[in-house]
């Protein structure tokens, strides 16, 4: 991010404080006045461009996240059913997508925020995607996927699962049967009440990806038929025991057998264990190994060009890079390759240069596509470039502690800058001397 200037001016850092904060563990405030259980712990996160049917969604960190430590979280992605469709572009559609399931649960307490694995507390990530009806299908999950790799680098890329009920329990099992690249990048699904038939092609992407299931069902449900569930657990639990798991469970709301979530509850068990602590047992088929150990990663405007300069320290079977540009509406289309190693155990630096500048909000990425066609997303990078000599670049977005923030001067000068949140309050001032040239440094946002 640059700025070229010839006189002493300020860098104006007007944040979004509010917006790039995580909702507090400790809020107290009810965010969803329409759900008949209090939202407090959520951020409800609307008018993202994900996917074409997914515009916003509901992000639940665990207590102990710190986006500075080098502790990693499993996540989780919840689908929820087809009540809680919708544009995402306003809070109270989050809030319908929250108010189920896992989500709701976690919200009224009786969820525990730690699960023993292995003899150690383990925390995760709950991402719920607000999905819009009647065109969301699989292709939004992974979608929301490559976004939460891309957008939460505290995500343990070996310990992704996926959950959902009804209408999301169908677009896992979708996923599922889709293909065997997409389904080897979870490391087990449980869908609840699924309403659609089994596949032969989804149990054999399971099975051959080593994808757990977990699959729960009521034994009266007059919304999805209990069959469904039951033909995908039989299948599963029949051709491969040591993955396949069935639980059908007696009607836990009489008002609306559909609904099953009491399952959630910690205090629920399955042969003595609970679903939260039966997922996080799991990891990829990969077994803990990434196709490529990602080193140095930056991207910035410099010299009137944006420049992406990475490194990587380890790389196996690995095929080429993408690297993508967006506008302000982050639609990411190609704009160049650059072909991978292979199989290296050494340092391998990569550069790509784009000399054609958006005006403006622009977004890049670098997307790694392996021998087998899965594609890993890194991290976005944020270019603001104002009238094609004065720029700013900022990163990572979002960000909840310190962002990075890079410019470059044509001479040696004094520099002030002001941090003011959404409201326009001055959070923090201070000055400082720049050499001319190319200069980046991390700002502390926390007020």
């Amino acid at each position: 991010m640059m700025v070229k200037t010839t006189v002493s001016k300020v860098v104006l850092l007007c944040l979004l404080f509010l917006a790039l904060l995580p909702q507090s563990t400790d809020a107290q405030t009810n965010q969803c006045p329409t759900c008949w259980v209090p939202i407090a712990r959520h951020r409800l996160v609307t008018n993202v461009n994900i996917s074409a049917n997914i515009h916003g969604y509901g992000e639940l960190l665990p207590k102990n996240y710190n986006p500075n430590s080098t502790q990693k979280h499993p996540l989780i992605i919840n689908m929820h059913g087809r009540g809680g469709a919708g544009p995402g572009n306003d809070p109270y559609w989050i809030c319908l997508a929250v108010c189920e399931g896992l989500p709701l649960k976690i919200e009224q307490g009786v969820v525990n925020d730690f699960e023993t694995v292995n003899g150690q507390p383990v925390s995760y990530i709950v991402l719920t995607p607000n999905y819009q009806l009647p065109n969301a299908n699989w292709n939004d999950i992974v979608n929301m996927l490559n976004y939460a790799l891309a957008n939460y680098p505290k995500v343990d890329r070996n310990k992704v699962y996926l959950t959902g009920n009804s209408q999301g329990s169908s677009m896992i099992m979708d996923l599922m049967s889709s293909s065997a690249t997409n389904a080897r990048r979870f490391a087990a699904v449980v869908p609840l009440a699924t309403c659609n038939s089994q596949t032969s092609s989804g149990i054999n992407n399971m099975i051959s990806n080593n994808v757990h299931y977990w699959g729960l069902t009521a034994v009266q449900d007059w919304t999805c038929n209990p069959a469904n569930t039951i033909s995908w657990g039989n299948a599963m639990v029949n051709n491969a025991p040591h993955l396949g798991r069935l639980t059908v469970t007696p009607v836990y709301n009489p008002n609306f057998n559909h609904d099953i979530a009491r399952v959630w509850e910690s205090s629920w068990t399955d042969n003595g264990t609970t679903i939260v602590r039966w997922m996080l047992q799991y990891s990829s088929a990969a077994g803990g190994a990434l196709p490529a150990t990602l080193g140095e990663y930056d991207i910035s405007l410099r010299n009137q060009q944006v420049v992406a300069n990475w490194t990587t320290t380890l790389e196996s079977n690995t095929d080429y890079f993408i690297i993508e540009r967006a506008g302000a509406d982050q639609q990411f289309k190609e704009i160049g390759r650059v072909q991978a190693a292979g199989n290296s155990s050494e340092t391998n630096k990569y550069v790509f240069t784009d000399n054609v500048l958006l005006k403006g909000t622009s977004y890049y990425r670098v997307v790694l596509v392996n021998l087998d066609g899965v594609k890993e997303v890194y991290e976005l990078r944020k270019i603001t470039n104002k009238d094609f000599k004065t720029a700013i670049a900022v990163s990572p977005i979002p960000a909840t502690t310190t962002i990075q923030l890079a410019f470059e001067l044509e001479t040696s000068q004094r520099l002030n800058f002001f941090i003011k949140d959404i409201n326009g309050r001055t959070l923090n001032t201070w000055s400082a001397n720049f050499s001319s040239g190319y200069a980046s440094l991390p700002i502390n946002i926390q007020g």
